[in-house]
């Protein structure tokens, strides 16, 4: 078995509002480990599901800036609809 590394760096997310743009994400980096868990933790509104629909490219608002990588490439046309995510309340 091999997995693939997602990768993301200086992603940005920027979207229109009435008052001129606003930036949702900013120059925001990291990776997951083919095969692990990984938990994205903030607080209330710190722009956690924002970051995972821009990450899995569920966004059709606003402009998207930075590298996203699978394994070291761009990410195909398909990649949202291959990926899932799921959220946890408590």
């Amino acid at each position: 078995m091999s997995g693939k590394a997602l990768t993301w760096k200086n992603v940005n997310y920027t979207v229109p509002t009435p008052g001129g743009p606003l930036r949702l994400l900013h120059d925001v980096t990291g990776f997951c480990k083919p095969y692990t868990l990984t938990a994205l933790m903030g607080a209330s509104g710190a722009g956690k599901t924002t970051a995972l629909d821009v990450l899995a490219q569920r966004k059709n608002v606003g402009i998207v800036t930075g590298e996203i990588l699978l394994d070291g490439k761009a990410l195909t046309a398909s990649f949202a609809r291959e990926t899932a995510y799921g959220e946890s309340f408590g």
